[in-house]
């Protein structure tokens, strides 16, 4: 049936306008800046006020230039010594520091070997491949370590505390040869079984590897790697810098791989005999952030600045690495580090991509974390809020990569910053203010070749606290019902975010609520795959109501309460002006669904809530109610509609909306409803009190649920009235038709006073203007008034015009020849009205036209 498309939704500007909610972030942000790249006085200063901190390359007087607009604001310097990956590091390993280096077990000793053994068999270690290379240059050290054409190495092995310089080796017979008491160590006999380990590198800088270059890995245990990382922190204080942003920083030592680049199973640990399990690491890597604070504290007088990177979201908890030890205060390490970044939180920028990619040339967006791995992320930031632990998501990547993304489209970043900055919304929580998880954001942009900085209206948005909370265990009742949508409230806005890879189509809100993006009020969205969305509430103070009605007194939705155990309603809070109708007996519970899908409110009885005063002084009242009785009263279980109007403290029933006035019988026109609301009114039907499900003159109360209340303080004109109606309707699925005629039945009782009236059929036409009644309802158009139809005429001026409204939308169409039937869409396509005069400029030159304007639902 038509009907079931034609949905009409009107819009309203709430007042606010993109960009226009002030310079400050709502939630706390950090950037990051990549080397080498240009960056204005202004643009500093525009990170300085807006970001707590930001780890990139500066000058000394950057840097200043930053302390100088924020004294605050922390400026990090990048540092990574979780391995050697220069000449130096490499050769300084190589120059009697191998027991520093993380090892792997490559096998196990076939038969025992004496002290003079150089020739001898490797067993596979529970049936594991051995993977191991000859040394390609004589002696100590390889020759070099990056741009060359050929890496000249040294390999090795080790068997308890000796180490063996790999001079042959023999993959099918397993045969090695080795030169014994390498590089300072005393030769030993060794058992038959013993350990063979061999050192780790890194999986895209291994032996003889593509790169021309290899890394090791150092192990946590020993002091090497703090001794460096303590060295830097030192150094970027004496440089200007506030602090170090310490790199592969965690529970595991990130891509090591055996000498072929093939990924490693687990690294050794000396202390244990076996590999690390990952919280052992953690736990070294803990005593070593020790180690550098207590050393830096003891050569400057104070403590050292650290941020951490690469807490991945399977390893927050202890057992599964505990990386959220390092950013608490534990035993190992009393004092906890500023923050610990969860790089590519929201996605990620593909290597092979970034490679290919030249700056100025096509930039590539990242690729989302969706699917079963969106709710991973999102709850790792909620064990973090809730723990009150200063993790900080980077929306991407944290290094380098970041400069492909400056480069894309404002189409791009909305697309992905939107998805990013709602999924980090829907884990955070705030408390007095306070939110401990820091979202990290790309400041620069890159538009036809100059850079400069930008932050981003969203994360200026006043979305407000987090109202609703729901336990990590019941993370999926985020999820709205028949969606993939996850959806969380906060005390200001909506946060959704569609993680599938299918689009969400009319999804239908609690309310209305602002869109920043278009300054467009929407109570329906569409949620594309991997999309993410913002929308707002209209500020308290305001009076408007639904679909661009005003003067709103009160406007309850019981999508906004609060609840205590058993889900039973302690307050009733108004959209607009924050009034609160709280338990006067009793106590309603609270259903997230309970009315056509939606949330309501349960009366069972014996309970009711009360809101104090909310006017004085009202010339006139519109009441709306939606209420769902018990089967015993309503046996279809479908909600009603009721409606009521005052006019100077007299009540009178709309017609066809025959549910009845707060003070009138409990039936009329043969429909039972149990719905109670009594107004005590004083002069000019003033709110001085409103009481929610029961007549306490009556000594009544429902046995029901209520899922939404509006409260007007002036009659409704017709168009207001068929605004509000089409919101609830749509809303709660009360648009029926129960005669097919394509008519809505309400719409029928408004204007007829019935849905088989002489006269009043879709193809009749009750008032004589010439056009149908379904015509007039299709167009918005009242069925009874002669002088009221829709048309369009030329005016004087050579235009087209005609009278739009905002509940449709309108095309025009142009054809030079009637009888062929083909029409071209002119600049008109599906435009909203503008309650007033629509008008189109025929061009002057060409052959002459016919036109017609088409009229639509939203």
């Amino acid at each position: 049936m038509r009907l079931c498309k034609a949905r009409l939704i009107g819009v309203v500007l709430f007042g606010f306008v993109t960009g226009g909610f002030g310079s400050e972030s709502e939630y706390p942000l950090f950037t990051i800046a990549p080397k080498n790249q240009t960056a204005t006085a202004v643009d500093l200063q525009l990170m300085a006020t807006n970001f707590l901190f930001v780890h990139g390359d500066f000058s000394a007087s950057q840097i200043q230039t930053m302390h100088n607009a924020n004294s605050n604001f922390v400026v990090l310097k990048y540092a990574n010594h979780a391995q050697a990956k220069t000449v130096t590091e490499v050769h300084n390993v190589e120059d009697g520091r191998r027991d520093e280096v993380l090892c792997y077990k490559a096998a196990v000793l076939d038969s025992a070997i004496d002290v003079v053994v150089t020739n001898f068999v490797l067993a596979e270690d529970a049936g594991t491949d051995i993977l191991l290379k000859a040394s390609t240059i004589d002696g100590l050290f390889s020759s070099t370590v990056n741009f060359s054409n050929e890496v000249e190495y040294v390999a090795w092995i080790q068997m308890d505390d000796e180490f063996m310089r790999i001079e042959t080796w023999d993959e099918t017979t397993g045969q090695i040869g080795v030169t014994r008491g390498f590089d300072g160590t005393a030769a030993a006999a060794h058992a038959a079984g013993a350990e063979v380990l061999a050192p780790a590198y890194h999986e895209d800088h291994y032996l003889g590897g593509s790169t021309r270059s290899f890394r090791f890995h150092y192990d946590p245990a020993d002091t090497i790697r703090w001794e460096l990382s303590l060295q830097s922190a030192l150094d970027h204080v004496d440089e200007g810098y506030d602090g170090t942003w310490y790199d592969l920083l965690g529970d595991d030592p990130f891509k090591e791989a055996h000498c072929d680049g093939s990924r490693l199973s687990g690294v050794w640990s000396f202390t244990h005999d076996r590999n690390y399990t990952p919280d052992e690491f953690r736990e070294l890597s803990e005593a070593g952030i020790h180690y550098v604070q207590t050393n830096f504290f003891s050569a400057k007088g104070e403590w050292p600045i650290l941020y951490g990177n690469n807490m991945g979201w399977n390893d927050y908890d202890v057992g599964d690495g505990g990386e959220s030890r390092l950013i608490m205060s534990t035993s190992v390490k009393p004092r906890p580090m500023e923050g610990m970044c969860i790089e590519s939180f929201a996605g990620y920028i593909d290597q092979a991509e970034f490679d290919a990619w030249v700056p100025g040339g096509l930039a590539v967006p990242p690729h989302n974390h969706a699917g079963n791995d969106w709710p991973n992320r999102v709850i790792q930031i909620m064990k973090a809020s809730r723990d009150g632990v200063p993790a900080v998501p980077m929306m991407c990547n944290a290094g380098t990569k970041v400069r492909m993304y400056e480069e894309l489209t404002q189409v791009e970043r909305d697309d992905f910053e939107d998805w990013a900055y709602a999924s980090y919304l829907m884990g955070i929580e705030r408390t007095g203010g306070v939110c401990p998880v820091v979202f990290g954001a790309v400041v620069f942009h890159v538009t036809n070749s100059v850079r400069f900085a930008k932050l981003e209206d969203r994360y200026t948005w006043p979305i407000g606290d987090p109202v609703e909370t729901r336990t990590i265990e019941d993370f999926d009742g985020y999820k709205l019902p028949s969606t993939d949508t996850y959806a969380r409230k906060f005390s200001n806005g909506l946060v959704l975010v569609n993680p599938s890879a299918f689009t969400n189509t009319d999804i239908w809100l609690d309310r209305y609520y602002l869109d920043p993006v278009s300054s467009q009020a929407v109570s329906k969205v569409t949620m594309p795959p991997e999309s993410g969305k913002i929308l707002l509430h209209a500020p308290l103070g305001s009076d408007a109501g639904p679909a661009g009605t005003v003067d709103c007194l009160l406007w309850l939705d019981a999508a906004n309460v609060v609840t205590q155990s058993a889900q039973e309603v302690t307050q009733w809070l108004d959209i607009n002006h924050g009034y609160i109708a709280v338990p006067v007996e009793g106590q309603p519970s609270w259903g997230s669904n309970s009315v056509a899908g939606l949330p309501g409110i349960h009366f069972n009885g014996l309970s009711a809530l009360s809101a104090g005063t909310i006017s004085t002084n009202v010339g006139g009242l519109t009441v709306f109610a939606v209420s769902q009785c018990l089967a015993l009263e309503n046996p279809d279980q479908q909600p009603k509609l009721i409606a009521c109007a005052t006019n100077n403290g007299v009540s009178f029933n709309k017609p066809g909306w025959a549910l009845g006035a707060p003070e009138d019988a409990d039936t009329q026109a043969g429909i039972v409803y149990a719905l109670q609301i009594d107004m005590q009114k004083k002069t000019d039907c003033s709110l001085e009190r409103v009481t929610i499900g029961a007549r306490p003159n009556l000594a009544r109360n429902l046995n029901g649920d209520i899922a939404e209340l509006l409260v007007f303080g002036h009659n409704l004109s017709l168009l207001e009235e068929s605004r509000v109606r089409w919101y609830l309707e749509v809303k709660y699925g009360l648009t029926f038709d129960g005669d097919g005629d394509d008519m809505p039945d309400t719409w029928e009782n408004l204007h007829f006073g019935g849905t088989s009236k002489a006269n009043g059929g879709p193809e009749q036409d009750w008032d004589a203007d010439g056009v149908t009644n379904l015509k007039e309802y299709l167009a918005a158009t009242s069925p009874t008034d002669p002088n009221e139809y829709f048309s369009i005429k030329g005016n004087p001026s050579a235009q087209i015009e005609w009278i739009g409204l905002d509940s449709r939308l309108y095309t025009l169409y142009a054809t030079t020849n009637l009888l062929d039937g083909l029409w071209d869409i002119t600049t008109y396509t599906n435009t909203p009205g503008t309650n007033g005069t629509m008008r189109f400029a025929v061009p002057s030159s060409g052959d002459a036209r016919f036109f017609k304007v088409e009229a639509n639902f939203p």
